[in-house]
Parts: structure tokens; C-alpha cells; sequence
């Protein structure tokens, strides 16, 4: 059985975790980027559970960062 695991792509045989920042919170997150990518390890195939802990470890990571662009965003 297989999932989908959204952000995750095969590239060049590495997978990266690419997601868009929301462009009305570009402006309140440090050098203004318009999306968010991370390298998480070699491809071969299905991801290795290695690859997996690391997506987790970055989806956690671009969550805060957008709870951060709002609060600021926000006045806070």
C-alpha cells in the first residue's frame, strides 16, 4: 500500500521537501522568500525511513515559520 506524502519530491535522485510561503506573509519572514525548500537525502526509490523522520523534522520547521510570519504579521 502507498501514500501520498504531499511536498515531497524526486529530484536528480535527492528528495526535497519544497512548499510556497502565502505572499501576503512573504514580507514578515527574514530575506522575504517566496517558498521554503529543504534537501532531506538520497533517492533510491521509495523514501527510506530516514527521509521520512527528516520530512517531519522540516514540515514542523515551515509550520512555525508561518505561525511566526502571522503573529508578526498580526502586530504581535
Amino acid at each position: 500500500m502507498a501514500a501520498v506524502v504531499k511536498y515531497l519530491h524526486s529530484i536528480n535522485g535527492r528528495w526535497k521537501y519544497r512548499r510556497v510561503v502565502p505572499p501576503r506573509l512573504r514580507a514578515h519572514i527574514d530575506g522575504n522568500i517566496g517558498e521554503f525548500v529543504r534537501w532531506l537525502g538520497a533517492a533510491n526509490g521509495q523514501p527510506s525511513p530516514e527521509v521520512l523522520r527528516r520530512y517531519v523534522e522540516v514540515g514542523e520547521e515551515f509550520e512555525a515559520l508561518v505561525a511566526m510570519a502571522e503573529k508578526r504579521a498580526a502586530g504581535q
